[in-house]
């Protein structure tokens, strides 16, 4: 029979562990045989292969070790379900069957003893004792309902599990306070990261982001510098809206993504003719916008306070009067550039030839021209777009007054929530003296993983620095 202690809650740092963790022990376990049925269903759900822990901590079970198998679909389940959790447990033999002894489960605060019901159940199911029946049905409905518990715990802020992530990787002291609400640092300079808000900034977020025009009508009620845009339906209206608004104009999907059928800079009708061929004859998803032109960045804010600030930039290529177009690209692609706050990695020169026949902008007769001495090229229709990304890595600094009380202000209109705020102006004389606002997004929404390493690194350096800054203060008092 077996015997469960109940599990104690601790959250100080042992075993290895990053974070709040369950200890409990167990005992009566040397009778249990494998279940192959039972493996079969949970391997169904989790898959059968192991899965290496994400932080470093306590040494790994041998492989083939039952506890090891145990102990790693619960991991698997947790991490799936976005949990906070980036270790496997710590397993303390004791006794005389090869599942008794003690045991230490990460968990988190609203998470309670799930992890440990979990471990019951699989357990117990996984592993049966051979003079006991044994029900297919009442594991699959036990295991469909904690599975379910499982999911309504996981974090639901957009990226903050890499986030927390790459702070314990850090080295940073990570303490969840609440269901989504973490702190970063201890004392008067302690920091804090929460998944999402109150209900009501929470339902503002995702409906604006589904929502251009709302999202623009936010702006202009705020006094907020903000896009011109018309929602069109079919080519007339984008005539109509063109004229309205005067060229240049911008012409994208209503709801679109990664900057597809988007282009811009669109000076008369002939090009925005051109342009709405990509539609077809449907245009209902239409947004016809005022062109801004400058560059185009995006600011990361979290309560109130500037933590990177991301510029993208169109990108050209020389003619020299001896190479081709597609020559130029290859050596475009081929170095890097690091200057100042300037930088730009090695990419693949054919992603910027398929972008060219997607877009319709260049043939392959006019890639293998020979671009004139002298006379630059734009390879880019979009400053946004990521193929060879050529951006800069801009600071608080580098905005004027009014732009950073702008970024303040929206920043606490959505009550303090991670944001990633888009924006464009011109940069001139080393600032940005006026932004236009096109987008707010929950933050920081990094797809790209070095640029997500920047995101945290900027992140770290804010924090270190109000700790130092701290430090130096407590020596002069």
């Amino acid at each position: 029979m077996l015997l469960y202690s109940s599990p104690t809650l601790s959250e100080e740092l042992a075993h290895g562990l990053k974070g709040p963790r369950l200890t409990f022990s167990v005992e009566g376990a040397s009778e249990r045989v494998l279940n192959p049925r039972a493996v079969s269903i949970i391997e169904g759900i989790w898959g059968a292969e192991w899965v290496e822990p994400e932080l470093d901590g306590p040494p790994l079970l041998p492989e083939g070790s039952p506890v090891r198998q145990l102990l790693g679909w619960v991991y698997r389940a947790l991490k799936q379900a976005r949990w906070p959790i980036f270790q496997h447990g710590v397993y303390e033999p004791a006794g005389k069957g090869r599942f008794d002894g003690k045991y230490h489960l990460l968990t988190r605060i609203s998470g309670g003893v799930i992890p440990f019901r979990l471990f019951q159940l699989l357990l117990e199911n996984a592993w049966v004792d051979a003079a006991d029946a044994w029900s297919e049905q009442a594991f699959i409905d036990a295991l469909d309902l904690i599975v379910e518990q499982i999911g309504n715990a996981g974090l639901p802020g957009t990226n903050q599990r890499w986030v927390l992530l790459e702070l314990l990787r850090n080295d940073q002291l990570l303490t969840e306070i609440g269901s989504d609400i973490f702190q970063i640092g201890s004392g008067v300079n302690a920091r804090f990261i929460r998944g999402t808000s109150t209900d009501d900034v929470s339902q503002l977020l995702f409906e604006i982001q589904r929502d251009k025009i709302a999202m623009g009508d936010l702006f202009r009620l705020h006094g907020l510098p903000s896009t011109e845009q018309r929602r069109v339906h079919n080519r007339q209206q984008a005539l109509d809206a063109a004229v309205e608004l005067g060229y240049p104009i911008v012409l994208k999907p209503f709801n679109g993504k990664q900057s597809q059928r988007v282009f811009s800079e669109i000076q008369n009708r002939r090009t925005l003719d051109l342009a709405m061929t990509a539609y077809g004859s449907n245009l209902s998803d239409g947004l016809v916008e005022k062109f801004v032109p400058g560059i185009s960045v995006k600011i990361f804010v979290m309560a109130g306070e500037i933590l990177w600030i991301l510029g993208r930039q169109h990108q050209f290529i020389t003619g020299d009067g001896k190479r081709s177009i597609d020559e130029l690209i290859h050596d475009y692609c081929s170095y890097e550039i690091s200057e100042g706050f300037l930088q730009k990695e090695r990419s693949d020169p054919d992603s910027f030839n398929n972008r060219f026949r997607i877009d319709q902008r260049f043939t392959q007769e006019t890639l293998k021209s020979i671009l004139p001495d002298g006379k630059q090229l734009r390879l880019t229709s979009l400053p946004s777009a990521t193929v060879g990304t050529l951006y800069a890595n801009f600071s608080p600094e580098h905005l004027s007054p009014q732009v950073v009380e702008n970024v303040h202000y929206l920043s606490w209109l959505f009550g303090d929530a991670p944001l990633g705020i888009d924006a464009i102006g011109k940069f001139s004389d080393g600032q940005f003296p006026h932004l236009v606002f096109t987008k707010v997004r929950y933050g920081p929404q990094i797809e790209h993983s070095k640029l997500q390493r920047r995101f945290i690194e900027a992140l770290v350096e804010q924090v270190s620095a109000k700790l130092d800054n701290h430090k130096t203060n407590l020596q002069f008092t």
